[in-house]
């Protein structure tokens, strides 16, 4: 197998700079999207809040 190996040689500021203002932007985006996957933080949380998105509420309200 041919060991292929590609190096810019030379940055692209653009480039750097529109990542930068784009990250900028998604700040608050990335900040609440990193709040939820910390609450999933496993499989077995990950699925419970999966169900709970499906469901509007967890048990039906009876009236007595």
């Amino acid at each position: 197998m041919e060991n292929n190996t590609c190096i810019k040689q030379f940055a692209d500021y653009e480039q750097i700079k529109d990542c930068k203002i784009k990250l900028k932007a998604a700040k608050k985006s990335f900040g609440n999207l990193s709040a939820v996957l910390a609450l999933a933080g496993n499989e077995v949380r990950l699925k419970i809040i999966y169900l709970l998105g499906r469901r509007k509420r967890i048990m039906p309200l009876r009236s007595c």
